[in-house]
């Protein structure tokens, strides 16, 4: 699917739009959303990957989706963004 289409595994988002930990609502025109897409294919934004990744495998994450499902990783991000 197009990038503009498609939605962030952790905070549903389009990847074009900022990521729910970003304090910035919306992207400027000139700017780019950092994005990570892990080797099984799923993407993230760059800041919601980094918030649900122990700092222990920072450098190498699980990907999230293939770990923990996508309902249980929508919960898990949800306490994640309650709890700052």
């Amino acid at each position: 699917p197009s990038v503009d289409l498609q939605t962030c595994g952790i905070c549903s988002k389009l990847l074009t739009e900022k990521s729910s930990w970003s304090g910035q609502k919306f992207i400027a025109n000139n700017e780019l959303s950092v994005v990570a897409v892990l080797t099984c294919g799923h993407a993230y934004h760059a800041e919601c990957l980094e918030h649900m990744t122990p700092d222990i495998n920072k450098y190498d994450p699980a990907c999230p989706v293939c770990t923990f499902g996508e309902k249980q990783i929508h919960k898990l991000s949800e306490k994640a963004l309650k709890a700052e």
